[in-house]
């Protein structure tokens, strides 16, 4: 049995395992690193050749590694990242990628690209809602006007890239917020949101973040591998540990494995090394735990979520996991058919507004949809009339604006057409040649092969009687008080709708009538009595009369308890006058603390005048 074998077969021996184990990492790795140095210090002249104060290799990412591989055999590299502005995922990428681009410098051809949709013109539409739209237009205004101060800007914004504060970052960075939004509110920001877009829908990008290598789409990870990897990857951590499940023990210090992935104790004087549970209950994370700094929460490869399907916003929900929302694409359009084509992304399809007829203009309004607008003008006979038997009448039909009108008799007691002066003329005077009865007479307006119609009735009554007259009761105003009566209408056996009216009043005292109403109106000025006059004539010329009196008077009323100077206690609204005959209502009391005067003065019942004041008085038929 060697030295070795009978050592660790020991009690002690199975103590002095792990502190062998770390002598070895203190004494040999270094060396070992620094042989590793030596071999490839004939590599590609890049940073990645740094070491640290150690002696060893300082251990770039994944992404850097795949940048310098190709710069090792080229000039010059073209990067292209395709994110969401405000896409979780894609705001990391941009955080592992632009140090990268400021180490290569000049090398680096970096360019940004967004991820959105085109809804209409200078319309847009974006997975994280309108803010991830503004900052798109925003980060390409700064690439375009502040070149300088671009990279910083999109690597202060990153921090704190979920709030709408983008002026801290702009500040922080050297650029002018107001300058900015100038920039912003011009056409411009939306041209180049619009046609920066379109790289994304020509080559079907739909997952943020998306990478390209000259061209080449980039697969890997995005930092370095101090993260763990999928479970698939065969990249493993460089942590030694030493587990101590199983050996003896008297306390819990005796079993450090030296990781942070379990939890290590003495349990019946014998070591357990338990592996801790790393979940953060996130479908959209790859959990792992590192040996040296614990559990690693690891974003899923964003593509895994790419369905391969423009019109769906492809995104990872913590709960579900990868979601394929369909995009909404709507142009606001009343004459297309919106759809989306899994190739190219939205397509707006015109409708068709054909209604088959000849007749008609057919065209499609962007909010009410299809119209059709007839070739013809639409034909209008005009209102029906009544005549009296030996006259004419004079037809008003409307005035063709395409194609010419005709007039022709439908139906009457004569159908001749030599009944009309001018039948082409829409106020052609028609003269009844078959005496009373009802004449239906049809204005037509034709423009080959298209026709439009309309009719009308001419009535013809036999000779005129007069109207007769309604009589109208006499009637009472109160002065300063509006007034307003409607006279009754009058009746005629041929016409009754075709009366007209006048007024007589003498002496007028403010009072007017309105002819078309009927109704006399106004503020009658003083008291008296007016005389009114109606007289209706028929179209005939015939006419009829009544009369009747408008009285106005100065009688005043209280309409509630109050004072005597105050307005608001009479119904005409003003303070009695010495013209006025003043009434105190029933149960009203009024208060008079000055002097007041009026013609006469009326209590009703348990109505009082209240004299109240250092010298009231009320002085009547002054």
């Amino acid at each position: 049995m060697t030295l070795f074998s009978t050592l660790f077969s020991s009690q002690q021996g199975r103590w002095l395992l792990p502190i062998l184990v770390s002598l070895y990492l203190l004494i040999c790795l270094p060396a070992q690193a620094q042989k590793t140095n030596t071999a490839n210090s004939s590599s590609l002249a890049t940073p990645s050749t740094q070491t640290a104060q150690t002696g060893e290799a300082v251990r770039k990412s994944p992404l850097w590694e795949a940048i310098a591989k190709q710069l090792n055999s080229q000039r010059s590299l073209t990067v292209e990242l395709f994110v969401m502005s405000q896409c979780p995922f894609g705001v990391r990428a941009e955080e592992a990628l632009i140090p990268i681009v400021k180490e290569f410098g000049r090398q680096v051809d970096f360019q940004l690209h967004y991820i959105a949709s085109t809804t209409g013109p200078n319309q847009f539409r974006s997975l994280h809602g309108p803010d991830e739209v503004a900052e798109d237009s925003r980060q390409l205004i700064i690439a375009k006007y502040y070149p300088n101060q671009w990279l910083d800007y999109l690597l202060v914004r990153a921090k704190n890239y979920q709030t709408t504060d983008w002026q801290t970052a702009a500040r922080q960075t050297g650029i002018d917020p107001a300058a900015l939004t100038a920039l912003l509110q011009g056409a411009e920001s939306s041209q180049l949101l619009a046609s920066d877009l379109n790289k994304a829908t020509e080559r079907a990008i739909r997952s943020s973040p998306t990478i390209f290598l000259n061209g080449q789409r980039y697969t890997g990870a995005l930092t370095t591998p101090t993260k763990p990897v999928a479970s698939n990857s065969t990249t493993k951590p460089t942590t030694i540990t030493s587990p101590t499940t199983g050996l003896s023990c008297t306390t819990s210090d005796q079993c450090d494995d030296n990781s942070v992935c379990t939890d290590d104790a003495c349990v019946n004087n014998v070591c357990t090394n338990t592996p801790i549970t790393c979940d953060d209950n996130s479908e959209c994370t790859i959990d792992t735990c590192n040996p040296l700094i614990g559990c690693i929460f690891a974003p899923i490869d964003p593509a895994s979520c790419d369905d391969e399907n423009i019109c769906t916003d492809d995104a990872c929900d913590d709960v579900l996991g990868c979601t394929h929302t369909p995009i909404v694409c709507d142009d606001e359009s009343a004459c297309t058919i919106d759809g989306c084509n899994t190739l190219i992304g939205c397509i707006f399809t015109p409708i068709s507004c054909d209604d088959n007829d000849p007749c008609t203009i057919d065209a499609c309004d962007a909010v009410s949809g299809c119209t059709h607008t007839p070739t013809t003008t639409v034909a209008d006979a005009g209102p029906s009339q009544t005549i009296i038997h030996g006259t004419s009448a004079t037809l008003a039909a409307n005035m063709p604006s395409t194609g010419t009108g005709l007039w022709a008799v439908v139906s009457g007691p004569s159908t001749s057409i030599g009944q009309f002066t001018n039948r082409s003329n829409p106020r052609a005077t028609f003269t009844p040649f078959g005496g009373t009865g009802q004449y239906v007479l049809t204005w037509t307006i034709s423009n080959p092969p298209c026709t439009s119609s309309s009719s009308m009735t001419l009535t013809v009554r036999p000779s005129n009687t007069p109207p007769v007259a309604t009589p109208n009761a006499n009637q009472t105003a109160t002065v300063g008080v509006p007034f307003s009566y409607t006279i009754n209408a009058f009746s005629d056996a041929e016409t009754p709708g075709s009366l007209t009216y006048t007024a007589s009043i003498a002496p007028t005292n403010e009072l007017s009538f309105n002819a078309t109403t009927r109704v006399i109106f106004g503020v009658p000025a003083v008291a008296g009595v007016s005389n009114v006059i109606i007289t209706a004539r028929d179209p005939g010329g015939l006419t009829a009369s009544t009369s009747f009196s408008i009285t106005a008077s100065n009688i005043i009323t209280s309409i509630k308890t109050g004072n005597w100077e105050d307005r608001s206690t009479w119904n005409v609204n003003r303070v009695p006058t010495p013209n006025d005959q003043v009434i105190i209502d029933q149960n009203h009391i009024v208060t008079l603390s000055s002097t007041g005067r009026a013609k006469t003065l009326t209590e009703r019942s348990n109505a009082k005048l209240k004299l109240a004041g250092t010298a009231p008085r009320l002085q009547l038929g002054l």
